[in-house]
């Protein structure tokens, strides 16, 4: 059995532990590496672990029997047959992904719900998330630490460079370039041959059918530029 060791934590959490289990792996240590924020409606970290270690709402949940340890960043230190993975997503995790190549030559594996569909030639890098459900076609390129929601598409020869966002139900065509950091919100479409300029953002429902400029976000139905993003 894997043994899994999350850095960071986001709203995804839920997510990446029902992928790990589906790989027959446990998570074994979350790594806090800032404060926890407080969002208001959201469970906070600690009631997150409770409701997945619950054996009466959760009696077949792999992780009742493995207590998931939390530590700061700075009490952390690799052990054998550990595997990694960041537990949030976008371009922010950079700093911190740098800092434990630096210090620990640690490697992030991709991870994949065994119901995602992946062509055989698609070139997938350090850390991809892709969810259940998803379908990656030919000739696909995902850069490093690519989020894929649930139930998107990326259509063949499309390429996604490093910490893209791609969230539930996007659909993207075919010989598309997404650039560094970019987010496509819930639904959104983006047809072939199109470039996606890096740190912009396509609102959900969107459907982009030219060009979209970095820095940019655009929404509606054709997607037109809205503001500047300043990041």
């Amino acid at each position: 059995m894997k043994k899994y060791v999350m850095f960071g934590h986001n709203n995804l959490f839920g997510d990446l532990v029902e992928i790990i289990h589906a790989n027959g792996g446990v998570l074994t240590k979350i790594i806090q590496n800032m404060p926890e924020p407080s969002y208001p409606n959201r469970p906070t970290l600690k009631e997150r672990l409770a409701s997945l270690q619950d054996s009466e709402h959760n009696p077949d949940n792999i992780n009742q029997s493995y207590p998931i340890e939390v530590l700061p960043l700075e009490d952390f230190s690799p052990e054998p047959d550990e595997v990694y993975l960041m537990g949030f997503t976008g371009f922010r995790m950079d700093s911190l992904r740098q800092e434990l190549l630096a210090k620990f030559q640690i490697h992030f594996d991709p991870l994949i719900h065994p119901s995602a569909l992946i062509s055989p030639t698609a070139k997938i890098s350090s850390g991809v998330i892709i969810n259940m459900g998803s379908i990656i076609a030919s000739g696909v390129f995902l850069g490093n630490h690519v989020a894929i929601n649930k139930g998107v598409i990326i259509g063949h020869d499309t390429h996604l460079q490093d910490y893209v966002i791609v969230q539930p139900g996007v659909k993207v065509a075919g010989h598309v370039r997404i650039r560094k950091g970019a987010v496509l919100g819930i639904g959104s479409v983006v047809i072939e041959d199109l470039k996606i300029g890096e740190y912009s953002m396509i609102a959900a429902g969107a459907v982009v059918i030219r060009d979209v400029p970095s820095h940019t976000l655009v929404a509606g139905v054709p997607a037109i530029p809205k503001k500047q993003i300043n990041h």
